[in-house]
């Protein structure tokens, strides 16, 4: 009964929020999104969608735990997309392919995973099976001991400052390869099982919401 009486309520206050906006000749997008994500797809083209809404307010907030669904509008998440309490809508595959600055690849040949072991690997979970898929792990791969980054934002970081191979995604770090300050030596490309998705409240939202929902489809895909 408490979950049924909130579910109305949040209706009733989005639609409440949504006409005092339209009354005010103003907007609020609360949007929530991974680091990530926020910073190397949402900081540059979150400028062309408020293009398209003059007056719109985007509230950015940046995180990488569940909010409550009454806290946001609109929500980039990664996981399984198994969250109780909201719709969740697929974007892209979480990807992983090495990258690293390319004077460190001077004098050195890079045919296959084997070369890529020789060099130092900044630390993440996926790397023992991002080379288990590419045939075998080496056994001289030893993360367990080793610091973690949280996102690869971090990791690329790291990348960017020559500290080693990072697994990023090559869609969310596309504009570092075509500038030339990382390079991905090997194809192989890691995908999944987690997504990035597009999480929404089951309750209604501002009248905004499905406007950004449509134009991040329309702008990924």
């Amino acid at each position: 009964d408490g979950e049924a009486l909130f579910g109305r309520t949040s209706q009733m206050m989005a639609i409440a929020r949504a006409a005092i906006e339209e009354l005010r000749g103003s907007r609020t997008l609360r949007l929530t999104a991974t680091p990530s994500f926020a910073s190397r797809w949402l900081a540059v083209h979150v400028p062309d969608f408020e293009a398209l809404h003059p007056g719109l307010q985007v509230d950015l907030d940046v995180s990488t735990d569940v909010r409550r669904p009454a806290a946001f509008d609109i929500a980039i998440r990664s996981g399984l997309g198994d969250w109780t309490g909201v719709r969740a809508t697929p974007l892209f595959p979480v990807e992983g392919t090495p990258m690293l600055r390319p004077d460190l690849l001077e004098g050195r040949a890079m045919t296959g995973p084997e070369d890529l072991a020789r060099l130092p690997l900044i630390p993440s979970s996926d790397w023992p099976r991002w080379f288990d898929e590419q045939g075998g792990r080496p056994p001289n791969l030893n993360l367990a001991r080793r610091s973690a980054f949280p996102s690869q934002d971090l990791a690329a970081q790291a990348a960017l400052e020559g500290r080693g191979a990072a697994l990023l995604s090559p869609r969310l770090f596309r504009a570092e390869i075509a500038s030339g300050r990382l390079v991905n030596p090997l194809p192989f490309v890691l995908s999944g099982p987690e997504q990035y998705w597009l999480v929404e409240p089951r309750r209604g939202a501002g009248s905004i919401a499905p406007a950004f929902r449509d134009w991040l489809l329309s702008t990924l895909l």
